[in-house]
């Protein structure tokens, strides 16, 4: 192969909570969350949006929404995709020896919590997170994508410029 040949883009996904759990259950949106996880590639995410994700269930298993069974396989499997890095936590450094949070509360994050007061404190650090570390050098078709259900963390990741797919609804 020639110096100048390029290899295709490889699309980049980063998964908010909501698209976390379309992964298990059938909800809206489910079918465009397997889709893009049925691609081969390992999908990005943080381990803020996992502990929100598993509040999900946990919410859903009190109201009898889940059963027993239902709840603990969403969380065995999300589990068994972050040990097998098929979604693959990007916020976890360790320093000193020491592991921590990379996404952190700071002077960025309360100025996009003022900018958008609709969010929350997970969806302002889901724009570090994407922006920060080996997601933030990535550029083009390659350029990290959100996938997310919640329309207003859609909105505000499009005017802080950043690419989405809007999954709330199937097709």
């Amino acid at each position: 192969m020639s110096d100048s040949a390029q290899w295709p883009a490889t699309p980049t996904y980063f998964f908010d909570a909501s698209a976390i759990v379309k992964i298990f259950l059938d909800e809206p949106g489910s079918k465009a969350v397997r889709a893009i996880y049925a691609q081969p590639q390992r999908i990005h995410t943080s381990w803020i949006l996992i502990a929100e994700a598993m509040g999900v269930f946990k919410r859903k298993w009190l109201k009898k929404q889940l059963t027993d069974r239902q709840y603990g396989a969403a969380v065995y499997n999300l589990f068994t995709l972050v040990h097998e890095t098929r979604l693959h936590p990007v916020d976890l450094v360790v320093e000193d020896g020491h592991p921590r949070l990379g996404t952190f509360f700071d002077s960025d994050v309360i100025a996009l919590r003022k900018k958008y007061p609709e969010l929350d404190l997970a969806d302002a650090l889901q724009f570090k997170a994407i922006q920060a570390g080996v997601l933030g050098i990535l550029a083009g078709d390659s350029a990290p994508q959100l996938v997310t259900g919640d329309h207003s963390l859609c909105c505000a990741a499009r005017s802080e410029g950043l690419r989405v797919v809007f999954v709330g609804e199937d097709q």
